[in-house]
């Protein structure tokens, strides 16, 4: 959550305030240290208490209070207290209280407890780590995969295209997993999660190429979609800092903009679909099915008192009924927090678990990472005890949740990880100028605006007792939300910049058999390595898999090393080591043989000359690589689907849309973007443009439609990769 009273700063004199729970032999220590920012003779309460979790009354209520007096020179204060395990069926609460010149100060620590099973890794057994396998759901579809790749909103948008046509043809029900990177998280957990049971307002429908100019005037687009429009993003992301533009405690700038851009995604492409609460106070999460919901809700524990409607389920209501294909949305643990270096660790938040691929002690480090998942709703807690029958005992501080659907897709698609390395540096950079030089193109009442839309959006999105609301100082905001005041704070965030990367509490399952050691890392965008999210498949050793490639960059085999999107090369061993911010993270992707790119090129080269959609099917084998716990050893087909545009489609087209969609569709992002980041042209929108910017309803739909049209041409490879034996229409 942004807005806490946790929040040091909120009593003037605290600044740090931590709380600790140790295993002993038959009981929990709880440890909380206070320390202050100078040697002070003030005093304060510090309030333990219990909240049972039943009605018995064996589970009675507690309060335990103590006087804090700062008055030692090292300024610090230690209270130890004793917890037996039926008080972790308790919420519990720290309060430190402070008054000041009648004015009372408080600070809060909520403390919640589970037992929480853990999957560990089995070599012998891969349905131990993934236990989606042998589910009735999806044990009939499990050799079969498709990945939506990164990119922001042009990715989002070519995935809803091509998820409309897996869906209406049928295709989608004998599909066992979606992989997904960035934009395609969004369009992803969208079509696995939101509740709108009618594809065709979720997805829009199809509008064939000589008919385009239908599309040219329309302000509609498909519900799944809607937050890609002109400037929704942009304002989302510059509203969301309206608090810090007066506030500038560096505190306070740690929490909130560490968790920027994960709420600005919430609000813009999961709230308007029900699959956020934007700024949510309480604990949201979500899962399979209510089967799964309740395996959770049995176990012991204060988190029991999640309220089951804030679990979002996969949608099975849809046409003819069928589950989505499983979900996994793909990231990174980039390092740990108080580290400048390290390995970039795959990172998968499913409905069932969440973990590491990867299994192992990192390079130059004791830190084990993988070895096991856990229950999503677990993400970003602490263990407390060590492994006991499959089970561990997990704390999480404050009720507020990372282990959200927003989570999942706002790591999923951070920008603002590439903030960990130098060369990111420069890319956050580029990001933080473009914001400037939109802010600057406006006028303050403009800006203005864009507030008074943003805070309507959310007082229609959040509970009308909503604290965000209660504590938003809307005319104190509105007065300071000026085009200075922004310029100065984006100048401000530029100086922290490592703040911007997402932070969570991370444990290694298998480590927990001999020690409870939590350690804070940075988590980032599964796109500075594998942006298709490929590995997770092969990890699965799925047989044959799909592979969108919705890429900004257009396939040219005319020059002497052919252009293609680098993150192919790198799966074959072809990494360039000199490219100047995603080479370092692709040099140990290899998993194919360096031989067969060629016959990838070829196979695109053959199309591209053919006017045709760029598809090349292979027979791979698959080689080990430790850094992504690929075991290898196997054959993979896989079908190559390369963003393009086909001159076939273009003779097609409608003669007056093709000339609007060359010349005026790309205003908005000429706009605000030259001379910092090129837009591209359609449909190779660049990315931060593109999803900064957004685009208007002609290009959304025509995005989606080329996307179809692709694979309308290559139906009949399509359906006999996938194997489908007879029409399965929806």
């Amino acid at each position: 959550m942004i807005y806490s009273k946790s929040d040091p700063q909120n009593i003037p004199w605290i600044k740090k305030f931590e709380v600790t729970v140790v295993e002993k032999s038959n009981h929990f220590k709880l440890q909380v240290n206070i320390s202050s920012k100078q040697s002070s003779r003030s005093n304060a309460d510090l309030i333990f208490s219990s909240n049972a979790n039943s009605t018995s009354s064996k589970n009675k209520h507690w309060r335990i209070k103590n006087r804090i007096s700062l008055i030692n020179d090292s300024g610090k204060s230690t209270f130890d207290f004793k917890l037996n395990e039926k008080d972790l069926n308790k919420v519990l609460r720290l309060q430190v209280r402070y008054k000041e010149n009648n004015e009372q100060h408080e600070s809060e620590r909520i403390l919640l407890f589970s037992q929480v099973m853990v999957n560990l890794t089995d070599d012998t057994d891969n349905t131990a780590l993934f236990p989606e396998r042998k589910l009735d759901q999806y044990k009939n579809r499990i050799d079969t995969g498709v990945c939506f790749s990164g990119g922001g909103t042009r990715a989002m948008i070519l995935a809803m295209g091509q998820m409309r046509y897996l869906h209406k043809k049928g295709y989608a029900k004998e599909i066992g997993y979606y992989s997904s990177v960035s934009g395609g998280s969004w369009a992803a957990s969208i079509y696995g999660f939101a509740p709108q049971n009618n594809s065709s307002k979720l997805l829009g429908s199809y509008i064939d190429a000589s008919e385009s100019s239908k599309l040219i005037n329309t302000s509609e687009v498909p519900e799944m979609a809607y937050g890609t429009k002109s400037l929704t993003f942009i304002s989302n992301l510059l509203c969301s800092l309206a608090p810090l533009i007066k506030n500038k405690n560096k505190n306070y700038t740690n929490e909130m903009l560490s968790r920027w851009w994960i709420e600005a995604v919430g609000i813009t492409f999961l709230a308007k679909n029900e699959l956020s609460t934007p700024f949510s106070e309480s604990l949201e999460s979500f899962t399979l099915n209510n089967s799964s919901l309740q395996t959770i809700l049995e176990n012991q524990g204060s988190l029991q008192k999640i309220e089951e409607k804030k679990f979002r389920f996969m949608n099975t209501k849809r046409e003819n009924g069928f589950y989505p294909p499983y979900y996994i949305a793909n990231g990174l643990i980039l390092r740990p927090t108080e580290g400048r270096n390290g390995m970039y660790i795959p990172y998968e938040y499913t409905p069932l678990y969440q973990g590491a691929g990867f299994d192992g002690k990192l390079d130059r480090s004791k830190l084990r990472i993988g070895g096991g998942n856990l229950p999503m709703f677990a993400f970003d807690t602490e263990v407390i005890s060590k492994l006991k029958d499959g089970k561990v005992w997990v704390m999480r501080q404050n009720s507020n949740s990372l282990a959200s659907l927003t989570t999942a897709t706002g790591i999923s698609s951070s920008a603002f990880a590439g903030a960990t390395s130098s060369d990111g540096i420069i890319n956050m950079l580029s990001l933080l100028k473009f914001l400037l030089s939109f802010v600057n193109s406006h006028s303050n009442k403009e800006l203005q605006d864009q507030l008074n839309t943003f805070i309507k959006t959310l007082s229609e999105q959040l509970p009308n007792d909503s604290s965000f609301l209660k504590n938003w100082d809307y005319n104190e905001f509105y007065k300071n939300f000026t085009k200075k005041n922004i310029s100065d704070t984006i100048t401000f965030i530029i100086d922290h910049l490592d703040n911007l990367t997402p932070k969570a509490n991370y444990f290694s399952p298998a480590q927990a058999k001999t020690t409870t050691e939590n350690q804070l890392f940075n988590f980032g965008d599964a796109g500075l390595s594998d942006n298709f999210g490929l590995m997770a498949l092969l990890r699965r050793k799925v047989k044959r898999i799909v592979v969108f490639v919705n890429t900004e960059t257009e396939f040219n085999y005319q020059k002497s090393t052919p252009e293609i999107d680098t993150v192919i090369g790198a799966f074959f061993g072809m990494a360039q080591k000199d490219d100047p911010i995603q080479g370092i993270h692709l040099e140990n992707m290899q998993v194919f043989d360096k031989a067969l790119f060629k016959n990838l090129i070829n196979d695109f080269k053959k199309c591209q000359e053919k006017g045709e959609t760029l598809v090349s099917k292979n027979t791979l084998k698959v080689l080990p690589n430790k850094n992504w716990d690929v075991s290898g050893n196997y054959e993979v087909e896989i079908l190559w689907h390369y963003n393009c545009r086909p001159k076939n489609w273009e003779n097609e087209m409608d003669t007056n849309a093709l000339e609007k969609l060359d010349t005026k569709g790309i205003q908005v992002l000429e706009k605000y973007s030259a001379g910092i980041i090129p837009p591209g042209k359609f449909p190779f929108y660049k990315t931060f443009p593109a999803t900064l910017l957004g685009l208007n309803p002609f290009e959304i739909n025509m995005l989606a439609n080329i996307a179809e049209w692709n694979l309308i041409q290559t139906d009949d490879l399509l359906s006999e990769f996938l194997q489908i034996k007879e029409a399965l229409t929806v």
